[in-house]
């Protein structure tokens, strides 16, 4: 039945074809008057590649040597009898893991990558652009808080990426993704920034990380995790991470970590081999300006709900009910912002802090301790 179908229909579509045929050469063969064209343009220039009409392929072409990508595998263990001694013989081979990028951070040969690219392999090569081979890379140290690591590849005046002031990005602005999406190497999608500041999606950590994300409608795809987001002065302005998708393929909804957070995890990696953060000890929940109106505060704050015990906040007087205005001068009316902030402080450094406390407002100094790592910590509340 299907192959008189398909045959009828091609039949049909012949006889339509010879009818055309016909109609076209009884057409041709009709005597016509010359007709006059106008002229067609033609221009033998090379496009224009110095703005959007024109494309960034001179950007594309400074960056992207900087971009690398990353293979990662894992040692499998095989156990094999030997037939003539009767021993049992352990065998190591390599196994595939997974593909990423990474960003040169400088010509020495410090990368920057996301965390759960590198995570679990004991194998990490490195592919830089122009390069022949793939060069091995050491685990300098990562930051699973932020869902960040940083290799160190040997080589002298590697092709290091610039990096932007993530603070002045802004919604609208036009940005490239550089990396190597699906293990297709120096791959470049366009977009913008759809916003700034995007936190609370629980992704890093499960939930317990920091959040501060670029958000971008540029594509992003498996693959394309720690590569470049760069605006078109061609400088790094964030860390691509992670989409929103509930097919796992790109939406539109692309995320990238600011490179304010980046640089800060990388120096700190590099220069202590882990990282210190500042620490407060308190449990938070937001004060909206209803809630706060309702109280007698003009602006919103911070709630603080419970205090750990000995904790920098406790050695300072701070108590459960305070309402936390500013940190450092800096108005805060979000939990993930003050988290953020506090996290910038180096441990041994005085945080100041704007408290509403029982109908009034003071100042309260805390020296920071330094953040417990997760998981690793016993806390008291009071």
């Amino acid at each position: 039945m299907s192959k008189t179908h398909w045959t009828s229909v091609r039949a049909l579509g012949a006889g339509v074809v010879a009818m055309g045929l016909a109609v076209v050469c009884l057409t041709s063969a009709r005597a016509r008057e010359p007709q006059a064209m106008d002229e067609i343009q033609v221009s033998a220039e090379a496009p224009i590649r110095t703005g959007p009409l024109g494309g960034y392929s001179a950007i594309v072409e400074k960056v992207s040597p900087s971009v690398v990508s990353i293979a990662t595998s894992r040692m499998a263990r095989q156990y094999q009898r030997d037939l003539r001694t009767g021993r049992i013989n352990m065998i190591e081979t390599p196994v595939p893991q997974g593909l990423g990028s990474g960003v040169l951070v400088n010509r020495s040969g410090i990368v920057v990558t996301n965390n759960h690219v590198i995570e679990g392999a004991t194998v990490v090569n490195v592919q830089i652009q122009g390069r022949k081979e793939p060069v091995h890379a050491r685990v300098l140290g990562v930051d699973p808080s932020t869902d960040l690591a940083v290799l160190k590849v040997e080589g002298d005046d590697l092709p290091a990426a610039v990096f932007a002031d993530s603070d002045t990005v802004k919604p609208g602005d036009l940005v490239l993704a550089i990396g190597s999406p699906f293990g297709l190497e120096q791959s470049v999608t366009s977009g913008i920034v759809s916003a700034t500041g995007r936190s609370d999606l629980g992704i890093v950590a499960r939930g317990q990380g920091y959040e501060d994300f670029i958000q971008t409608d540029a594509s992003i795809n498996p693959g394309n995790s720690g590569g470049a987001l760069i605006d078109n002065r061609g400088r790094v302005i964030g860390i691509n991470t992670a989409i929103l998708s509930r097919s796992g393929g790109n939406v539109g909804i692309g995320l990238a970590i600011p490179t304010d957070m980046v640089l800060d995890v990388v120096e700190q990696i590099v220069k202590f081999g882990e990282i210190r953060r500042g620490y407060l000890g308190v449990v938070m929940n937001e004060l909206d300006l209803e809630a706060a109106r309702r109280v007698g505060l003009d602006d919103a704050g911070v709630v603080v709900r419970q205090v750990v015990m000995d904790s920098p906040a406790f050695v300072a007087g701070i108590r459960a009910g305070d309402v936390i205005l500013s940190i450092n001068e800096e108005p805060v009316d979000e939990v993930n912002r003050l988290r953020l902030e506090i996290a910038k402080v180096r441990p041994g450094d005085v945080m100041k802090f704007s408290i509403w406390r029982a109908g009034e407002i003071g100042d309260v100094d805390v020296k920071a301790g330094q953040r417990p790592v997760m998981g690793q910590q016993r806390l008291r509340w009071r």
